[in-house]
């Protein structure tokens, strides 16, 4: 099932961002989130929007399948 909210690390991981860049981007408002359990999360919604500015034909699945490979790619 696919996630709905990302952490600041696993969003900088699908970006290829600096943790700094995605933190000020927070804060100063340009990035949405949300406070659960303490942490910054990232919606999936805005992981969305900001891939469909890179590609307006990005879908959810196009997501899950950049999920996966990072997550593959830190497995080895």
């Amino acid at each position: 099932m696919a996630k709905k909210y990302y952490t600041i690390q696993e969003f900088t991981r699908i970006f290829m961002v600096p943790e700094e860049e995605v933190f000020w981007a927070t804060v100063s408002g340009r990035l949405k989130y949300k406070v659960i359990d303490g942490k910054t999360m990232i919606p999936r919604s805005e992981v969305l929007r900001l891939l469909r500015r890179l590609n307006p034909c990005i879908t959810e699945k196009d997501l899950d399948v950049l999920e996966a490979m990072v997550m593959l790619k830190e497995k080895h």
